[in-house]
């Protein structure tokens, strides 16, 4: 697992669907290790802790994570889930914001070809 600060990630997902399925599925086998809950609607499925992927209208096309559920990064509890993106070399990325605005990038898993 890598962490980071700044990461450049894909703007625009080619097969939305596909690529939703894969990152969740990533998230699905990291988060237990690396999250904890903190306040909110517990969701039962991972799908539910998303919204609707944002492939064209963002800074970056994500999965985000839905503002009635609450999530910390173990590693620095600091930072609550943003949501979920690929990197432009074909890595899941979590992303975190902290209270002042500052955003952490980590590289859970690489996407299969």
């Amino acid at each position: 697992m890598l962490v980071k600060t700044n990461l450049e990630l894909l703007k625009k997902w080619d097969d939305v669907e596909k690529t939703q399925k894969a990152v969740i599925k990533s998230f699905g086998r990291w988060w237990f290790k690396h999250l904890d809950y903190v306040g909110g609607t517990r969701l039962g499925k991972l799908d539910e802790i998303f919204g609707f992927p944002y492939t064209s209208s963002g800074m970056f096309a994500e999965l985000g994570c839905r503002c009635n559920s609450a999530w910390r990064y173990r590693d620095a509890p600091e930072y609550t889930l943003g949501g979920l993106a690929v990197s432009v070399d074909g890595f899941v990325v979590a992303y975190f914001d902290n209270d002042d605005c500052e955003t952490l990038y980590v590289i859970i898993d690489k996407l299969e070809d």
